[in-house]
């Protein structure tokens, strides 16, 4: 089974300038994710960020 990395950086910006990425946001990728995986289209995630990126 052949097994694809990918890392997607996406710079959304934020309320107080570069520094911070909103928690809703995190929370709405972690539930996609997630129902990514649980349906078999993902075998893993990870989510991360550095300021708002």
């Amino acid at each position: 089974m052949k097994t694809t990395v990918s890392i997607i950086k996406a710079d959304i910006g934020s309320v107080g300038g570069h520094a911070v990425t909103h928690q809703a946001l995190k929370d709405k990728c972690n539930e996609m994710l997630a129902q990514a995986k649980e349906s078999g289209l993902l075998t893993d995630f990870y989510i991360t960020n550095c300021g708002d990126d």
